[in-house]
């Protein structure tokens, strides 16, 4: 029977690189419309039939036509948001 040694040595086991701590994605923590802030309320858009924005975001859905929420009171602007919030491109012969 052949012996086996239960010490093992540095020279057969790879080096661990050190463990690195990752940060989670941080925001301003300010309330308002910039980019990384938190949405003071919500925001909603109407949409044309081509599902296209129409007109300015309001705090609410009223009157008629359809409607999409942008933002959430309470949460982070991001990227996406901003498009959501800006003003409507005019269309050449449009009536925005």
């Amino acid at each position: 029977m052949a012996a086996r040694s239960s010490r093992s040595t540095d020279e057969t086991q790879p080096e661990q690189p050190p463990m690195q701590a990752v940060r989670p994605q941080q925001y301003s923590g300010g309330e308002g419309w910039e980019l990384g802030q938190v949405a003071p309320e919500d925001r909603y858009r109407q949409i044309d039939d081509d599902g296209a924005f129409v007109g300015e975001a309001k705090s609410s859905a009223s009157g008629g036509g359809r409607w999409v929420q942008v933002v959430t009171k309470g949460s982070p602007i991001t990227p996406d948001v901003l498009r959501g919030l800006a003003p409507a491109e005019e269309s050449e012969g449009g009536d925005a």
